[in-house]
């Protein structure tokens, strides 16, 4: 089903909007998904202000790609240019703006929105959108929420109407590997769209094997193998024999200890206080890290978690340190 559209639909309650501290954010819902006419603009602030709003193109929207695929696969700025830009003057609440004049702007623009003085820019709070709204600090880029997709409650008014129709699949892929699918029209509207993607997977393997063990005739190890691909085996070759495993554990989405085998009634208090490393959080692949989860008692007031790349970190027969770089 379509829906008939002239802008994104900015009809909300108020108790359904928070407000963005921030001062620069880039509304990536409201791309446009051809070249359009811009008659004006519709956007929600706190308070009373000036903000100014920016029409950017990227430079790879000319092989026919949308600026919001940028921003889903690198948060990159980079290879822009500026179509428009201008300052407007806007009271607290709803506002629909119009720029001096009608702006023609080409397919796959997005708009930047700059808090110049004295107010916040309305969030829709369902966080539910298709792609998140970023905001700008320090010259990095990062989505309004960690986790959601949140979008900015401000519209685009274009001169064309048009029918939006957003539909969901999902496909079960049996291994790794390149695939594509194609979308084309049934109707006297021609268009079509392909879009390729690789399938891969992501492991590493660790053996842990403590020094004693050189004067015994058996050592003891431990081997920690990781993968994205259930189907994955591997195998430990001694001398002139084999043995084959695989993956029996649960699906997974952290690195630490699994809470959901711990009995989460029974607490038990520790006097330990300080800097704790924690190894068995260790990075296995890389990864994008969305957060974290802990158990702490009632007392606690603060915690500082710092994220670090060592040189080398040696844990037996004594702790030894590497040169090490703060990321987070």
């Amino acid at each position: 089903m379509f829906t008939y559209l002239g802008w994104y639909s900015i009809g909300i309650i108020q108790s359904e909007i928070i407000y963005s501290s921030q001062k620069k954010h880039y509304s990536i819902n409201n791309e446009l998904k051809f070249d359009s006419v811009i008659l004006g603009f519709e956007i929600n602030v706190q308070y009373a202000g000036i903000l100014k709003i920016d029409a950017l193109y990227f430079d790879f929207c000319d092989e026919g790609v949308f600026g919001s695929k940028n921003f889903i696969d690198s948060y990159n700025l980079s290879n822009y240019r500026n179509l428009s830009s201008e300052s407007y003057n806007v009271g607290a609440g709803y506002n629909k703006i119009f720029p001096k004049k009608a702006i023609n702007l080409k397919k796959g623009t997005i708009f930047s929105i700059e808090i110049i003085a004295h107010s916040y820019l309305g969030i829709d709070s369902k966080c539910d959108s298709i792609y998140s709204d970023f905001y700008e600090l320090s010259g990095m880029l990062y989505k309004i929420d960690k986790i959601k997709n949140c979008r900015l409650l401000f519209n685009v008014l274009t001169e064309q109407f048009y029918y939006e129709s957003i539909n969901f699949f999902n496909h079960t892929f049996d291994q790794i590997g390149t695939y594509y699918f194609t979308i084309n029209s049934l109707n006297e509207t021609k268009f079509d769209s392909n879009y390729t993607f690789d399938i891969t997977s992501k492991s590493s393997i660790g053996i842990i094997c403590p020094k004693e063990t050189k004067f015994f005739s058996t050592i003891n190890c431990s081997i920690i193998a990781v993968t994205t691909e259930k189907s994955d085996l591997f195998a430990i070759i001694e001398s002139n024999k084999s043995t084959i495993f695989n993956h029996a554990s649960d699906l997974r989405s952290f690195f630490g200890n699994n809470f959901s085998m711990l009995n989460l009634n029974i607490q038990k208090q520790s006097d330990l206080n300080g800097y704790f490393i924690l190894p068995s959080t260790e990075f296995e692949f890389d990864s994008f890290l969305l957060g974290f989860e802990f158990l702490a008692s009632s007392k606690i007031a603060q915690i500082r978690i710092f994220v670090n790349i060592f040189s080398y970190l040696i844990l037996e027969p004594e702790v030894k340190l590497g040169h090490y770089k703060k990321v987070l």
